[in-house]
């Protein structure tokens, strides 16, 4: 972690106080945090990111949602993309392609700040986030706001959910015979599917409750 150009452990208990409106302590802020986890993430630190998480699972605090949201993503996200997108070594004497440094991550750091903190307290749909508002901020010198203005975020209704169930249910007899013969995590594999028809657009615990009364 940095504070004035020094390294110092991250310790959730002393960045925050709780009070009638909880504020961070030691001038902290999302976006330092943020920044903190690539810091750590960059420098190989993942013990650190790894214990951290371990040491707040059971906190309740404002901020801990948020810190979770940041390390999964910096794990999964924008890992995924630094290693598939691969440049020059930039040391003279190698010729190898190397991962895109996660510092070097392609997308405005306000814009990833507020991308986060929407998943977290906006409660925006995480799937819909990740497939369609993310690829509109990578490389491109856009604003979030304006971003998120565009995409639609309203649930399919219950006519249109019912009819995409009853299509994955017809369109998957193999696995909807197994499952009423008692192999009953394949239900997971039927709400894969009815996630990816609806582009995640949906009610999913009315989905999940539907699709398990038609499958009795």
């Amino acid at each position: 972690m940095k504070e004035h150009g020094k390294h110092h452990g991250f310790n959730i208990r002393v960045l925050y106080y709780d009070e009638l409106s909880p504020k961070l302590k030691l001038g902290y802020t999302t976006d330092c945090i943020l920044w903190n986890v690539i810091t750590l993430y960059y420098h190989e630190y993942t013990d650190v990111l790894d214990e951290m998480k371990k040491d707040i699972s059971a906190s309740s605090h404002f901020m801990i949602p948020f810190l979770n949201n940041c390390i999964n993503f910096v794990y999964n996200e924008m890992s995924a993309f630094c290693n598939e997108h691969k440049v020059p070594d930039s040391r003279p004497w190698k010729k190898e392609m190397i991962p895109l440094p996660i510092d070097e991550y392609p997308i405005w750091f306000k814009n990833l700040e507020d991308f986060i903190a929407d998943i977290t307290w906006g409660k925006k749909d995480k799937k819909i986030m990740n497939t369609e508002v993310l690829p509109k901020l990578l490389n491109e010198f856009v604003h979030y706001k304006d971003v998120i203005e565009t995409i639609d975020f309203s649930v399919k209704d219950s006519g249109e959910v019912e009819k995409i169930i009853d299509d994955v249910i017809k369109n998957n007899p193999d696995i909807v015979e197994n499952y009423k013969k008692g192999k009953v995590g394949l239900i997971n594999k039927l709400f894969g599917e009815i996630m990816k028809s609806s582009g995640g657009k949906i009610d999913k615990v009315e989905a999940k409750i539907l699709l398990e009364n038609k499958l009795k």
